[in-house]
């Protein structure tokens, strides 16, 4: 009782949160940040949002949702005059709850939090496997293990990243909570009210021609390149197949060129990046992701939500998400032939589809809607408050 109530009288109502992010453009962790604030229990919770670098879309998108944002617009990410700064800002508006996400706003937030003197510093953990990455990552996963020490609490957005960060950043499992991502399953049917011939039609993508699509980031980690291995060895098999990338990133040039060196250019439409994505699930027939590694990806859970099977490699969280044979179907990853004799067999196998799609709805509704993920969220802040 004694801890209770000096919890109590230690913290104000409302409780303010800072989220501190990198930048706020289209990035699936700031969608899931929009997403909890708009949810989030206002008259217990005042809500700030800052990014360092870069702002975007979301700057505006959280404003409009009434959370007080600010932009550091920090020049190079080795300038530590940042934490000065952040400081300052964790002080002036008195912050109850520093949580970071993404590097380097987690070494940052943690850092500068702990200076202020933030009760309660969090950070949400979305990715596996770091310490793979290019040489200069794998410096920065040094520093970022280090300043775990600062955290009251990690979130892991999968079980899978629960394990990965007991095992490589020696974090204690008692201090890890795992939320699911979520999404709004049960609004999406108003989302995707559309007419779907035409919509077809503004992607040029062909009415009776099974469509099979590839969402996110066009980046190395995403195995792209085993999708179009698989792309042009179905094709040969003489199935007629379009194939949709929808993304942007890095690799996108060098993809168009390996399809024309494929000789699939013609039937690869690269779509970009799109904000209508409940209306380009809703014209596909099968979700492809060849991923090397994920924590928990979004775009699995938007193919669930719109009861569309999904092929996806088992690795990291995706198992935790699909079921092998009956709401998707796991292949190894870089297994061109495993994925594309997948494809082929959804394709073949309308009815069988059609049921995984419907049982990994039933199963977005179930483990990953949004309502249940922001009721997780409250649930931590308040064991936090009234346990430090």
């Amino acid at each position: 009782m004694l801890k209770l109530e000096l919890a109590h009288n230690t913290f104000r109502r409302p409780i303010r949160i800072l989220y501190i992010h990198h930048t706020f453009r289209n990035q699936s962790y700031n969608f899931l940040l929009w997403n909890i604030v708009n949810r989030i229990d206002r008259a217990k919770y005042e809500i700030f949002a800052a990014c360092l670098r870069e702002g975007g879309p979301y700057e505006e998108k959280l404003r409009d949702i009434g959370v007080t944002v600010k932009n550091f617009d920090l020049k190079t990410l080795l300038d530590l005059r940042i934490i000065s700064r952040l400081v300052k800002y964790i002080r002036k508006n008195k912050i109850d709850i520093v949580q970071t996400a993404v590097f380097p706003a987690d070494v940052y937030g943690r850092i500068s939090a702990s200076l202020a003197k933030v009760p309660i510093i969090i950070s949400t953990m979305h990715r596996v496997e770091d310490h793979k990455q290019e040489s200069i990552y794998r410096m920065l996963f040094f520093v970022d293990t280090l300043t775990m020490a600062l955290t009251t609490k990690i979130i892991a957005v999968s079980e899978a990243v629960k394990n990965y960060l007991i095992s490589f950043h020696k974090v204690r499992p008692e201090k890890i909570s795992v939320i699911y991502n979520g999404l709004d399953t049960y609004q999406y049917q108003y989302q995707c009210n559309i007419d779907i011939s035409r919509f077809k039609r503004t992607l040029d993508v062909k009415p009776d021609i099974p469509t099979v699509a590839f969402i996110g980031r066009i980046v190395k980690v995403k195995g792209l390149k085993y999708l179009f291995r698989a792309a042009a060895s179905i094709l040969e098999r003489g199935e007629i197949v379009q194939f949709l990338i929808v993304g942007n990133g890095p690799l996108k040039d060098h993809f168009i060129q390996q399809s024309q060196l494929l000789g699939i250019e013609r039937h690869v439409s690269f779509l970009g990046f799109r904000e209508d994505i409940p209306h380009i699930l809703a014209v596909i027939d099968v979700l492809v992701l060849p991923s090397l590694r994920e924590g928990l990806p979004l775009t699995i859970l938007e193919a669930m939500r719109a009861g569309k099977p999904i092929i996806a490699t088992n690795v990291g969280g995706i198992p935790e998400a699909i079921i092998d044979a009956e709401t998707g179907i796991l292949v190894p990853p870089r297994d061109s032939k495993r994925l594309g004799d997948a494809i082929c067999y959804l394709l073949q196998n309308p009815l069988k589809s059609k049921q995984m799609g419907e049982k990994g709805k039933r199963r977005a509704r179930r483990y990953f809607d949004v309502e249940r993920m922001v009721k997780e969220y409250e649930r931590l802040y308040t064991i936090c408050t009234e346990t430090t």
